[in-house]
C-alpha cells in the first residue's frame, strides 16, 4: 500500500511507511471540538467505531473510497487490533462517556418492562421483612456507592466476551467500508442493552450483599397481580398493589428492583 494522508480539520487517517507500524491516526480537534484522540495501528478498531457514530462519518467514507484504499488491508489490521490489542471494545461499549464520565442511564429502569419481567416470573413468598423508610433508604445508598462497574470490572466477563463477539462478527463480514461503518452503528443497541444488563446484575448483587450485612434476608415475592417498585430518588419506598400505594412500608426481595417512581 502507497502512502497517504487523508482528513485534516476533524480527523487524520495516515500511512508512512510499513502497513503494519506506519499509521497515525487522529480525531477530534482542541478549537471546535474540546478534544483530540490519536492512535496508530494498534487503534485501528476503535478509531473507526469512533467514526461510525462521528458526524464526519460520511465525509471519511467519500475520501477513503476516493484514495482508493484497499479496505480489506484496512479490516485486517482492525481484526488484528481486536484479538491482540484488546481495542475497540471499549469505544463500542459506550467508550469515553460511559466508562470515564459516567454519562449512564443504564440503572433507570422503564416501569412498564419491569412489571411484565415480575409478571413473567413465577415467584413465591416464604417470608417478610418490613423496613423503615429510613433504613432502606441507607441500604441503598450504600448499594450505589459500592457497586463497582468500570471498564476494568467489565474486562474479562462474558457480557465484555459477547461484545467483543459482536464487534469482531462486523468486521468479518464487511466487504466495504460503508458496510462496516453502518454495520457498526447498528449493533449499538444490542450491546448497550447488554453493557445495561450487567450493569443491573452488578447493582443488584450489591444490594443483596448490603441487605445480608444489614441483617436483612432478601426474599423472592410472589408478584401475581401485584407491582413492586422503589422509587426514585425523593420518594418514599411503597408497596404498590393493583396500581394503588397500600402501605409506606415495603418489600425488600433478592434480584427484581425498579428505581422507577411508582404509578398512582
Amino acid at each position: 500500500m502507497k502512502d497517504f494522508e487523508l482528513g485534516g480539520k476533524y480527523y487524520d487517517f495516515a500511512l508512512n511507511g510499513d502497513i503494519k507500524k506506519g499509521w497515525y491516526l487522529g480525531l477530534g480537534n482542541w478549537t471546535d471540538a474540546g478534544w483530540r484522540w490519536s492512535g496508530d495501528e494498534t487503534s485501528m478498531a476503535g478509531f473507526l467505531v469512533r467514526m461510525a457514530t462521528s458526524a464526519i462519518k460520511q465525509q471519511f467514507i467519500d475520501d477513503f473510497n476516493k484514495a482508493e484504499i484497499p479496505f480489506d488491508e484496512i479490516k485486517e489490521l482492525a481484526i488484528i487490533a481486536i484479538q491482540e490489542h484488546k481495542n475497540g471494545v471499549y469505544e463500542i461499549s459506550g467508550d469515553n462517556n460511559r466508562w470515564r464520565f459516567g454519562n449512564d442511564d443504564c440503572l433507570v429502569i422503564n416501569p412498564e418492562e419491569e412489571i411484565q419481567r415480575l409478571s413473567n416470573k413465577k415467584l413465591t413468598l416464604d417470608s417478610v421483612h418490613l423496613l423503615t423508610h429510613e433504613q432502606w433508604g441507607s441500604i441503598l445508598i450504600t448499594a450505589s456507592e459500592n457497586t463497582s462497574t468500570s471498564y476494568d470490572d467489565f474486562e474479562g466477563t462474558t457480557e465484555y466476551d459477547r461484545v467483543k463477539g459482536i464487534l469482531l462478527e462486523c468486521f468479518v463480514d464487511a466487504d466495504s467500508l460503508e458496510t462496516l461503518l453502518n454495520g457498526i452503528d447498528h449493533t449499538l443497541y444490542e450491546i448497550d442493552e447488554i453493557v445495561g444488563d450487567w450493569k443491573l446484575d452488578q447493582f443488584y448483587s450489591t444490594l443483596d450483599e448490603t441487605m445480608l450485612k444489614a441483617g436483612v434476608k432478601p426474599q423472592v415475592l410472589d408478584c401475581e397481580g401485584q407491582i413492586f417498585a422503589l422509587p426514585s430518588k425523593g420518594i418514599n419506598p411503597s408497596i404498590v398493589v393493583s396500581g394503588s400505594i397500600t402501605s409506606d412500608k415495603f418489600l425488600t426481595r433478592g434480584t427484581l428492583t425498579s428505581l422507577e417512581q411508582p404509578r398512582t
